[in-house]
């Protein structure tokens, strides 16, 4: 079972495997209050590559990373791009962030991923 209410920032993740018991996570945030990461920014960098149309991308450390954050992946180079998290699964098969959108560009592994408060506006060429 999983209940995400972006608004609120509840996160409600009920697994449970048989004759492993049942285990139980829950998160609540207020709004504002910067999720789980008591106000941290989310600045870390990409555990692996991600195609473009890809919706989540898999980073080196989710920490300040929240629902709602708005980050820009490989800030100031040809293919910079600006997304939303819409959520985050921290240490489970790496540190998930799903985005709210799809990527436009491809990227590698090792390239930044940094929050900002507003998407940048693109520059024509």
């Amino acid at each position: 079972m999983r209940l995400w209410r972006l608004r609120s920032r509840l996160v409600l993740t009920i697994v449970g495997m048989a004759g492993l018991g049942l285990v139980l996570a829950l998160a609540v945030a207020s709004p504002g209050s910067g999720g789980v990461s008591a106000n941290a920014t989310c600045n870390t960098t990409l555990a692996q590559a991600a195609s473009a149309g890809a919706d989540g991308i898999i980073v080196s450390d989710a920490t300040g990373c929240d629902v709602g954050d708005k980050i820009v992946l490989n800030q100031g180079e040809d293919n910079e791009e600006c997304q939303e998290i819409e959520r985050v699964v921290p240490g489970i098969a790496g540190n998930v962030a799903d985005l709210v959108g799809t990527l436009a560009y491809d990227h590698s592994a090792g390239e930044t991923v940094v929050e900002v408060t507003v998407c940048p506006t693109p520059t024509p060429t």
